[in-house]
């Protein structure tokens, strides 16, 4: 029995450290795979900048923040003033609501966009 449970134990030790090898020669293929893509497109991280800047801009345009108790006469706030809890009501004002974000996604040419992204010690002290 003893004979048996030791062989049983190596057996399954064997199996387990040959399925961590598989994983983590898996693991440093995909590691260097997303490198690749990312020197491959010198344009990758302009992208996220660039997605990012849009929302933010639709954001501020439509006034989506905390504290906004109307935005364009449409009542989207929550009463709650934590931006994280932010969301929008699902009434019959959505579809304006909706039309809104539309119609400024499309109106801006955002490919286009020039920014200056400017160090964080231009920003006011309490932020």
């Amino acid at each position: 029995m003893r004979q048996w449970q030791l062989d049983t134990f190596n057996a399954i030790m064997s199996a387990f450290h040959d399925a961590q090898l598989d994983y983590e020669n898996a693991l440093n293929e995909e590691k260097l795979k997303a490198a690749a893509t990312k020197q491959d497109n010198p344009a990758f991280y302009r992208q996220i900048e660039n997605t990012i800047l849009r929302k933010n801009c639709i954001s501020y345009l439509i006034d989506k923040n905390a504290n906004a108790a109307q935005t364009y006469g449409l009542n989207m706030g929550n009463g709650n003033n934590s931006f994280s809890s932010y969301e929008v009501n699902n009434t019959a004002a959505l579809d304006q609501y909706s039309a809104l974000v539309k119609f400024l996604e499309q109106s801006f040419e955002w490919n286009v966009m020039s920014y200056n992204l400017y160090p964080y010690y231009w920003a006011a002290k309490q932020d």
